[in-house]
C-alpha cells in the first residue's frame, strides 16, 4: 500500500496543488489522503471536492484527515486520526460511512492503547527518517520501527523522509505499505518516482 499525503504548504497556489494530485492519481496512486496542515484562509471543503470529482475515484480511493465534515460531503473511502486525537474508530465510521480508518502512532504507548479499538484498521507509524516535513525533527530508523511493528496488532503503514533512496529498505522491513509527501510532491516526473518507491508485491490492500 503506498499513501500520497498532501500537504498544500509545498505548492506555490491551490491550481498548482490540484493539478498535482490529478497528476498522481493519473499516473497510478491509487490512495491519495487529503491533509491541510494551517489552512489559512483556504476553503479546504471546496478543494477537496473539486479534487473528488477530477480523479477517477475508482482507481484513486480518497482518505481525509482529520475532517469529518469534508470525509462526509466527498463521501470518502477512508479517514485519518491524529495520535492526538481520542475519537475512536466506531465514532469516525458510524459519522462518516468510510471503509477504513487509519491512525498516527509513535511509540509504544500510542500502540498498545490504539490496538484496544478494533474499528481502526491500520497505523500510520513515524517519523521513519529525517523529513522535509519535519526538518530538525526527531525520527525513529528501521530498527525501532521493527520493534514498534511487533507489538501492533493491525498492519502497519511507514511515514516520514521515505524516498528513491530507502524505499525498498523500507519494504523489506515489517511494513505493511510506505506514506509519502515530498517524494512525490517534489517529484519531476511521478511515473518514474512510483517505479522506484511502490512495492508492486504489496500483500495489504484495504
Amino acid at each position: 500500500m503506498l499513501i500520497y499525503v498532501t500537504d498544500i504548504n509545498k505548492f506555490s497556489n491551490e491550481k498548482v496543488f490540484i493539478e498535482n494530485i490529478i497528476s498522481a492519481s493519473e499516473c497510478g496512486v491509487k490512495y491519495i489522503q487529503l491533509r491541510f496542515n494551517k489552512p489559512k484562509d483556504l476553503d479546504t471543503k471546496k478543494i477537496s471536492s473539486i479534487i473528488s470529482k477530477k480523479i477517477d475515484n475508482k482507481k484513486t480511493k480518497i482518505i481525509v484527515n482529520e475532517n469529518i465534515d469534508i470525509s462526509t460531503n466527498i463521501k470518502s473511502f477512508g479517514f485519518h486520526i491524529s495520535s492526538k486525537n481520542n475519537i475512536s474508530g466506531k465514532e469516525v465510521k458510524d459519522r462518516t460511512k468510510v471503509s477504513w480508518v487509519s491512525k498516527a502512532v509513535h511509540s509504544e504507548d500510542d500502540i498498545i492503547n490504539s490496538n484496544k479499538d478494533e474499528m481502526i484498521d491500520s497505523y500510520i507509524l513515524g517519523t521513519l527518517f529525517s523529513s522535509n516535513s519535519h526538518p530538525g525533527g526527531s525520527f525513529i530508523g528501521i530498527e525501532k520501527f521493527n520493534e514498534l511493528t511487533k507489538l501492533s496488532t493491525k498492519p502497519v503503514i511507514a511515514i516520514g523522509g521515505i524516498d528513491e533512496k530507502n524505499a525498498n529498505l523500507v519494504h523489506k522491513s515489517g511494513a505493511s505499505g510506505i506514506a509519502v509527501i515530498s517524494a512525490i510532491a517534489y517529484s519531476k516526473n511521478i511515473s518514474t518516482t512510483l517505479d522506484l518507491i511502490d512495492n508492486k508485491n504489496d500483500k495489504y490492500i484495504p
